[in-house]
């Protein structure tokens, strides 16, 4: 019994890599298996690698560079750095309390 999809939850049902794996086989992704098989599961560059800054700069149109996009890994950051380059004659900034 049951459904095979439920649409109404607003998450991901978790899957497991096999799973993942034959569904995008199923649908022919050979590519996309491959490239999942091959990346290594080291850190990313700081700001983002050039292949994420690249395809973001295609957004925008040719007036921004991959050379002109930062990728943070989370918005507390993201906005921590901004203040810090609008606000670098200031003495301190004070974040708190530093998750919301």
């Amino acid at each position: 019994g049951g459904m095979p999809h439920s649409l109404s939850n607003s998450f991901a049902q978790p899957l497991s890599h096999a799973e993942l794996l034959e569904l995008s086989l199923a649908r022919g992704d050979h590519k996309l298996v491959e490239a999942f098989n091959s990346h290594t599961l080291g850190y990313t560059s700081n700001g983002g690698t050039l292949d994420l800054r690249e395809e973001i700069s295609k957004l925008y149109g040719p007036a921004i560079g991959a050379d002109n996009i930062l990728v943070f890994t989370g918005a507390q950051v993201a906005v921590q750095t901004a203040a810090f380059a609008l606000a670098r004659d200031c003495h301190s900034i004070t974040f708190t309390p530093g998750y919301q």
